[in-house]
C-alpha cells in the first residue's frame, strides 16, 4: 500500500481526508476532528505545492454537511507552518 507521507511529490492524486486508509474522518468525526485532519494532510502533503485537498470524487450520503463545510472552511484559513 502506498504511503501518503512518505511519496510527496511522486504522488500525482492527492489522497482524501474521507477515507483515508483505515480512517473514517468525514463521514464519522466530529469538526475538530476533521480541522486536525485538514492540518495533518497539509502540513505533510502541501509543502511545495501541488496538493489538491478534496473529498475523493463525491461524498457519500453518511457524511454530515457541516464536516464538509468543516473541511473546506479551515482549508482555507489554515496557515501551514512552511507558509513562512
Amino acid at each position: 500500500m502506498l504511503n501518503f507521507f512518505t511519496s510527496g511529490p511522486h504522488w500525482a492524486i492527492s489522497p482524501s481526508i474521507v477515507r483515508p486508509s483505515s480512517s473514517c474522518v468525514l463521514p464519522h468525526g466530529s469538526t475538530e476532528d476533521v480541522h486536525r485532519e485538514v492540518e495533518r494532510r497539509i502540513e505533510e502533503l502541501g509543502c511545495g505545492g501541488g496538493y489538491v485537498l478534496g473529498a475523493v470524487h463525491n461524498i457519500q450520503p453518511d457524511v454530515p454537511p457541516e464536516n464538509v463545510l468543516a473541511m473546506y472552511r479551515h482549508a482555507r484559513e489554515y496557515v501551514p507552518s512552511f507558509a513562512g
